[in-house]
């Protein structure tokens, strides 16, 4: 994780040849994007780009974003930057660097970052890399078949509790962060990796996707 603010004339240049190597191994879009997301950051100047969101509706919107780090996916190696939004959603906001668009420095402007603002507190309940501006989060419970159980057993998962049921799978509960409809988007995504292999058990809008996700793919593919 790459965080701070308003830096040491030597931490800045530190963590500014990190940031190069980083975007030497990105595709130019996302290298370019992250130039300008460093030097606002290392600047204390507001960010203003276009963005277009996943499951946003209509076309890109305008954001303005102060920003407090940036992060690294722990998976894809995929670069974010998190900061207070203050045009559209006025809360601290994660933005993926490939999907930021006809960025500008706005160098008449100014801020700093809250001490107060703990990056780790922000992702502690992110499965991935989202985090939660509102804390919003829901309690998880999924079942894994025997035959994964060892995968499961290794551990590295945020906040997991495991235990082993009669008939040798292992059931794990652990909270996520949600969605503005309630939905831990990102443990979706991780379920669809393990396939036959997890139930969920709860909550029940997580589950009725999970089952909807498994309709679907016997009705394309399930050859009658």
């Amino acid at each position: 994780m790459l965080s701070g603010s308003h830096c040491s004339r030597s931490f800045r240049a530190i963590v500014s040849r990190s940031v190069n190597g980083i975007g030497k191994q990105r595709k130019s879009f996302e290298s370019s994007a992250l130039e300008k997301v460093a030097k606002a950051w290392f600047a204390g100047n507001r960010l203003q780009f276009q963005y277009q969101a996943v499951n946003g509706r209509g076309g890109p919107r305008t954001n303005e974003l102060e920003v407090y780090f940036i992060e690294v996916h722990p998976e894809n190696l995929a670069l974010y930057a998190i900061g207070k939004e203050t045009t559209y959603h006025k809360g601290v906001r994660t933005f993926k660097l490939a999907r930021m668009k006809n960025l500008q420095v706005l160098r008449d402007t100014s801020y700093i970052t809250p001490e107060d603002f703990d990056p780790q507190a922000f992702l502690k309940h992110a499965w991935g890399i989202t985090g939660q501006s509102d804390g919003a989060t829901a309690n998880i419970t999924l079942r894994f078949q025997k035959s994964v159980a060892a995968r499961i057993e290794e551990g590295g998962y945020p906040n997991m509790e495991k235990r082993v049921l009669p008939d040798e799978r292992i059931e794990v509960n652990f909270k996520a962060g949600t969605d503005k409809t309630g939905l831990p988007l990102e443990v979706l995504v991780w379920v669809r990796g393990w396939g036959a292999n997890v139930e969920v058990i709860e909550p029940a809008a997580l589950r009725e996707r999970w089952l909807e996700d498994c309709r679907d793919v016997v009705a394309r593919y399930g050859g009658g």
